[in-house]
């Protein structure tokens, strides 16, 4: 089953949440049975002349996590290295940008977005009693970066991103993106 509803309290701004539930189709079927999983998810959007902000918050619940996890454990060789699964992950972002054109050359019709954006991804958030979560798939990141749109349909971005794990390890990268 799946679900949404979005609300529009004022023009340029939109608020929505959106649900789903349904039953995995495992391959462990004969010893786990349908795994219900579930997932929830909250977003803003803001758009005011150049500026504009966006928000999202999702959680996602499976459910006999710990069962599923121990016919992992004595299944296959792959299905050992598969887990630990989790019995919750979450992540989010928050992100603002503004368009630079509308100061540097109002009345263009091209946009040029700076923007920041900070990301958080956990999808071992909730481990089943007796597993241990992976902290390496804990990540954080913080994202700083240009969009160019000569027209609506089309985007050029570049950004610089710092990445954090879980684990204390760190990395930093270059994107682009057409």
């Amino acid at each position: 089953a799946i679900a949404r509803v979005d609300y529009e309290p004022v023009l340029g701004t939109v608020i929505g949440a959106s649900a789903y539930g349904a039953t995995s189709g495992n391959t462990l079927k004969s010893t786990v049975g349908r795994v219900p999983v579930g997932l929830f998810d909250v977003d803003a959007r803001f758009h005011k002349k150049g500026f504009s902000a966006r928000v999202e918050f999702a959680l996602l619940l499976i459910g006999d996590a710990g069962k599923l996890n121990r016919a992992l454990l004595s299944g296959t060789p792959e299905q050992q290295t598969a887990g630990p699964v989790a019995s919750q992950a979450r992540g989010g972002y928050a992100e603002v940008g503004y368009d630079l054109l509308r100061l540097l050359a109002p009345g263009s019709e091209h946009a040029l977005n700076a923007f920041t954006r900070f990301d958080y991804a956990d999808t071992q958030a909730g481990m089943p009693t007796g597993f241990a979560p992976r902290l390496e798939f804990r990540r954080y990141s913080q994202m700083v970066g240009l969009v160019y749109k000569p027209i609506t349909q089309i985007a050029l971005k570049v950004d610089f991103r710092r990445h954090w794990l879980g684990n204390d390890e760190a990395f930093d990268e270059f994107a682009s993106a057409i």
